[in-house]
């Protein structure tokens, strides 16, 4: 079977038939155009059959490859564990302008530990604490460490439940859907994300004014919280904030919507 043959004759799914080519083949998206006529290594056809199968059942890429492209790195993400966003990396770069030499970060909720080993990468002298509930986020966040080399403490914690010590730094990307929303979202992310990394209470807020009411306490006096936010939330997060004591400040993503919060402590309440 050839390149071509392969991407026509998946009709709906021409997309997700690309990238399982580029992804088995090893080649770029350029590379897969040029090649359309060339024929498909027999031991990769098999692969690819049984790979665009699953996504046609509504299973994600990244689950089926393990794997997901993140600040130019690539992480390990399983089944489990909530599937890294582009939009993630905004968070990330505004944590990098924030923080001084040496600071002390707190990534709460981490999941795959997609922020906080990409903090630690790109500033080695960063001291991370990566925490979150799940085994299934822990492992892979373990994982993806000793992918890296990388060299951050892990902590199983309820939010700050087992945490010890004061932070100038605590970045969170929390589960912010609203309960209600969940049974509506695309089948890919309905069905196959977990629950638990997705359902932020009924408003969707639940997680925001628990790391913010408690959060303070764990912050040295000039800390920071740096949230990433759904589309529509930067308002209701910012007044929380700003009702415990915190300065905040509200940015957007490249496609102009509502993506980060920074709150600055200011006085304790």
């Amino acid at each position: 079977m050839k390149v071509g043959e392969f991407i026509e004759d998946s009709k709906e799914y021409k997309e997700e038939a690309e990238k399982i080519l580029i992804q088995l083949l090893g080649i770029s998206r350029g590379d897969l155009f040029l090649r359309r006529m060339e024929n498909i290594p027999e031991e990769i056809i098999e692969r690819a059959e049984n790979a665009l199968h699953r996504a046609k059942e509504g299973e994600p890429l990244q689950y089926i490859f393990e794997q997901v492209e993140f600040y130019g790195r690539s992480f390990f993400v399983g089944e489990g564990v909530l599937i890294p966003r582009p939009e993630t990396e905004l968070l990330v770069e505004s944590v990098l302008k924030l923080a001084r030499d040496k600071a002390q970060i707190l990534d709460l909720c981490t999941g795959s530990g997609i922020i906080g080993l990409t903090l630690k990468a790109e500033r080695d002298n960063l001291a991370i604490c990566m925490a979150d509930i799940s085994d299934s986020a822990l492992l892979c966040a373990k994982r993806n460490m000793d992918n890296l080399k990388l060299d951050v403490n892990i902590i199983k914690s309820d939010l700050f439940d087992k945490i010890e010590g004061k932070y100038n730094i605590i970045v969170s990307n929390p589960p912010y859907i609203k309960k209600s929303v969940i049974s509506k979202l695309d089948r890919r992310v309905r069905d196959y994300e977990p629950t638990i990394a997705l359902d932020g209470g009924e408003d969707g807020l639940y997680f925001y004014r628990k790391i913010i009411e408690e959060g303070k306490n764990f912050l040295e006096d000039d800390g920071i919280i740096a949230f990433e936010i759904g589309y529509d939330q930067g308002q209701d997060v910012l007044d929380i904030g700003r009702s415990k004591g915190f300065k905040g400040e509200l940015l957007k993503d490249y496609s102009n919507n509502d993506r980060i919060v920074l709150l600055r402590r200011i006085n304790v309440t």
